[in-house]
């Protein structure tokens, strides 16, 4: 899937609506993700403010394949994008705040758990790399399935 398809999925609206949105034609967002034509620069910008991609993630937007990670990091954004809406919706109604405070809590819990998630992609991207530069070595290899499985233990012993 590419990036820019996965963030029209979390905000729910699709390739048309979002050429209806940016005033373009239906075929330039197809076209941008399936490479026939580039993203043009004054769209991107657009975009990255319409989605609320932090800098450091505006990469996401033009990937032609996103990986496990990658959907985590994009869903991070989503979920951190929805906390600070609710935040700045918040209002003096003691109820409305309450409940918009629970609302917050959850959608902080998520946030927290996306971030752990990425993290624990990582590691296991780590580890295939790792199995992938010592392919052949049955020795190193054993060594390592040795070691795995003993961080699994210890892990499930907490």
């Amino acid at each position: 899937m590419h990036g820019l398809d996965y963030f029209c999925t979390l905000e729910k609206i699709t390739l048309t609506e979002l050429a209806n949105l940016l005033g373009i034609s239906k075929s330039a967002p197809t076209n941008w993700k399936n490479g026939t034509k580039n993203f043009p620069d004054k769209y991107k910008q657009v975009l990255y403010n319409l989605f609320l991609i932090p800098v450091e993630k505006r990469y996401l937007l033009e990937l032609n394949y996103i990986t496990e990670v990658d959907r985590a990091e994009i869903e991070l954004i989503f979920k951190q994008n929805q906390v600070d809406k609710v935040k700045v919706e918040m209002n003096d109604d003691v109820e409305k705040v309450e409940i918009q405070q629970v609302i917050i809590e959850s959608l902080e819990r998520e946030v927290s758990n996306l971030k752990q998630h990425i993290k624990m992609l990582i590691l296991l991207k780590k580890i295939k790399i790792s199995f992938n530069s010592s392919v052949g070595n049955e020795i190193i290899n054993n060594k390592k399935l040795e070691l795995v499985e003993e961080l699994i233990e210890k892990i499930n012993e907490l």
